[in-house]
């Protein structure tokens, strides 16, 4: 890595380098601890011959009154109407009622019936069922 002396820095600092120096210097300090102290060292010793600004707040205002200002211009978007959340319940409310006029909520509620007509005793209960005769016709036979 080429590093670069404190008064090169300071050249840096001051903004008296060409712009394309400057771009090798800004990715040097990127990379190099070494140099981005000198810098540091460089603005600190800058510092002092940069003129002093008598009144801030006035130059602020003044520097801020010369910006131009650019006019925000609101855009309204116009939702389609089937973005509008009344839609949404009306289509709802609608597909509920053709639901219940159809018949299919009352068809859901017959599949649990039929599930309990045609309910088989499980593996457990038919275990437990021969086991306990098993033991019953022991018993007997003692």
């Amino acid at each position: 890595m080429n590093h670069h002396s404190l008064e090169e820095w300071k050249q840096y600092a001051s903004g008296e380098l060409h712009p394309e120096n400057r771009t090798a210097y800004d990715h040097h300090l990127d990379h190099c601890d070494d140099c981005l102290t000198l810098y540091m060292n460089a603005i600190e010793a800058t510092e002092d011959e940069l003129p002093e600004i008598e009144n801030p707040s006035l130059y602020t205002d003044d520097l801020m009154s010369q910006l131009p200002f650019e006019s925000v211009e609101t855009i309204s978007v116009k939702k389609k109407w089937f973005e509008n959340r009344a839609f949404h319940y009306v289509l709802a409310a609608a597909m509920t009622f053709l639901l219940m006029t159809t018949g299919v909520f009352s068809q859901l509620t017959t599949v649990p019936k039929e599930f309990e007509l045609n309910e088989r005793s499980s593996f457990t209960e038919d275990v437990l069922n021969k086991t306990t005769s098993l033991l019953d016709r022991v018993e007997e036979e003692k």
